[in-house]
């Protein structure tokens, strides 16, 4: 694999819910972690072997402000 010099991740995203059924709420939320946070950490823990020195990365993400957050 040719070296690679900085990681970008820009993951974002959510599922929108109009539930109030706990089982449900908590598998959104599972689904958005599993979009926002494993996805970067996966694709950065993938690529580190490859990453030149200085080794850097970029973690951001979007935040949805329609999800309530009561």
């Amino acid at each position: 694999m040719t070296p690679v010099d900085v990681i970008v991740n820009n993951a974002g995203g959510v599922v929108q819910t109009a539930t109030h059924d706990l089982t449900e709420i908590a598998a959104r939320w599972q689904q958005d972690f599993r979009t926002n946070v494993l996805t970067a950490v996966l694709l950065t823990e993938a690529l580190l072997p490859h990453l030149r020195r200085p080794k850097r990365s970029d973690h951001s993400s979007e935040f949805d402000c329609r999800r309530p957050s009561r």
